[in-house]
């Protein structure tokens, strides 16, 4: 990702901590008293979306307002720490904006704001977008980030979008005006529910009139959901517990707009940052989350969908009491390639939760040979599990999944199109359950032997 160069505009804020200790109530009014131990400052606002972006390894510029102020200054040295590139505004007319939270024996008791709202002049507005193209030149990805302060005004927005649009550059909005025109042209656009509804309009809607190609609406605990031409994509919440939102919305763009810059499909990056908002919410404050996060978190995901075979019927019992359509496929995935994502992909397309039966270390040697396989079943196991199309995956020891096929008992099973509905091993024990069997189409030239074969002759 270090080639990679994100531009953030938005609205800059500096939080600010005090933390301390409350042991009695003040004789002048019915409040504690915290004597006060420490302090801090964290990036807010736009530069916490920044922030975000800089920690998962992308080269971050960011375009806001400050005043010529002492708290100016202070932002600017927390922005240079965290190597994040400043090329905004020093406003004469305008103070920077700060956020205090006063914490007392661990507990928030009160915030103050210092904060000016308002569009700025129309010098300075001229200014930054002078300054705006030259920093765009360079930008794979532009996020802006709206807090409904003045920066985000109708002139500049469009100025962004139309820019980055003639340019064939994504932007990312994250909105918080109800009339969405100066956002017409983005590439997505990130309300939270509420932020929706104020839209008074049905998504479908949205999607037309402003030529948005695709709306994710964040639901905190109900997770969120991607809305494009091509429909509806429900992402459940990755969040286990929940400490603190602050800041949990700008960790789900700056990383959307980490991984699209990285070239990842925006589905796969949506499901990203959902673990990545997961993380943050169980940190107290706002929180950047790296890379080593994410990749632990994807760990241990994926150990959670793995079940023994001992534990597969009782867990089977249950999805289906649930109303679950079951589908089942499998393999020895020994090289994972384009074809193994090929059918996994389609398999999933048949029901609610997809099980990968995986032929164990032994029961492959048995299949291909004492040199197979290349990678062992629990290197195997993990990469499998790591797709966000496979629910469950169970190892089983046999030359054969028919045993493991007795237990599940699914709705569909699936094989690549090589196979015939005579050859497929437990077909007929699924059609007798009255399920289906269905055979897809395979990508040609790829498998796992072939690869093996060209790695040796080279």
């Amino acid at each position: 990702m270090n080639n990679m160069k994100i531009l953030v505009i938005g609205d800059i804020m500096l939080d600010e901590y005090v933390f301390g200790s409350v042991s009695r109530i003040s004789p002048e009014a019915p409040v504690p008293v915290v004597s006060v131990s420490s302090r801090k400052f964290v990036l807010g606002g736009a530069a916490n979306v920044a922030l975000n972006i800089h920690s998962l390894g992308i080269s971050t510029t960011l375009m806001g307002v400050i005043g010529k102020d002492a708290e100016g200054e202070v932002f600017l040295q927390n922005l240079n720490k965290n190597g994040i590139n400043f090329e905004g505004i020093k406003s004469e007319n305008r103070m920077t904006t700060v956020k205090t939270r006063i914490i007392g024996n661990d507990r928030q008791i009160v915030r103050y704001d210092k904060e000016q709202i308002g569009e700025f002049n129309m010098e300075e507005q001229n200014e930054f977008i002078d300054k705006f193209k030259k920093a765009l030149k360079d930008s794979s990805i532009i996020v802006i980030s709206d807090y409904k302060k003045g920066v985000c005004s109708e002139k500049i927005c469009r100025e962004i979008i139309e820019s980055a649009n003639k340019l064939g550059q994504k932007v990312i909005v994250d909105p918080k005006q109800g009339d969405w025109s100066r956002y017409s042209g983005a590439y997505i656009i990130t309300p939270n529910f509420k932020e929706f509804c104020e839209t008074g309009k049905i998504v479908e809607k949205l999607l037309e009139e402003f030529q948005i190609q695709n709306i994710l609406i964040t639901r905190s605990q109900d997770g969120m959901s991607l809305v494009n031409k091509n429909g509806t994509k429900e992402f459940k919440s990755e969040a286990k517990d929940v400490y603190d939102v602050s800041g949990a919305g700008d960790t789900v763009v700056g990383t959307i707009a980490a991984f699209l810059a990285k070239g990842t499909e925006l589905s796969e990056a949506v499901e990203i940052s959902n673990i990545a908002a997961g993380i943050a919410v169980g940190k107290m404050g706002t929180y950047a989350v790296t890379l080593t996060d994410i990749k632990d978190a994807i760990h241990n995901k994926s150990k959670q969908k793995f079940i023994p075979m001992e534990n597969i019927t009782d867990i089977v019992d249950v999805w289906k009491k649930q109303g679950k359509k079951i589908v089942f496929t499998n393999g020895c995935f020994d090289i994972i390639h384009t074809g193994h994502i090929s059918l996994l992909k389609q398999a999933k397309q048949f029901g609610d939760i997809l099980i990968v039966g995986l032929n164990s270390d032994s029961s492959v040697k048995q299949l291909k040979g004492e040199t197979r396989p290349i990678n062992s079943e629990t290197d195997r196991a993990e990469i499998l599990c790591a797709f966000e199309f496979v629910d469950a995956l169970t190892i089983f020891s046999e030359q054969t999944p028919l045993e493991l096929i007795k237990k599940i008992l699914p709705d569909v099973l699936v094989k690549g199109e090589d196979y015939t509905l005579q050859t497929v091993v437990g077909a007929d024990i699924v059609v007798a359950n009255g399920g289906k069997v269905k055979l897809v189409k395979l990508i040609e030239g790829k498998s796992s032997s072939l690869l093996v074969q060209r790695t040796q002759n080279s």
